[in-house]
């Protein structure tokens, strides 16, 4: 799971910079603390099936559907559905 201080799909906007990620080992609770400051986050998170450290074409992925969300407050029911996207 990664946090973000923006939105990391807009690729014409700057580059958001990663501030909490969570590791997970098999789908579940999960938890991020962040920066009080940072007035809006982007959730995402991607399963690292090659253990490269990074999400790959053939690696499920997801977005969470009410990014942004509001940073400064905590947030409960924050859930992702992965999934291998097709070839561009």
């Amino acid at each position: 799971m990664d946090v973000f201080d923006g939105d990391q799909r807009d690729l014409d906007g700057p580059r958001p910079s990663v501030v909490g990620v969570a590791r997970l080992a098999e789908p579940g609770a999960w938890s991020v603390s962040v920066s009080a400051s940072i007035g809006q986050l982007w959730v995402g998170g991607y399963a690292d099936d090659n253990q490269d450290g990074k999400p790959d074409h053939n690696e499920p992925v997801g977005w969470y559907g009410g990014n942004p969300v509001a940073g400064g407050a905590a947030q409960t029911g924050i859930a992702l559905s992965l999934t291998v996207q097709p070839p561009e």
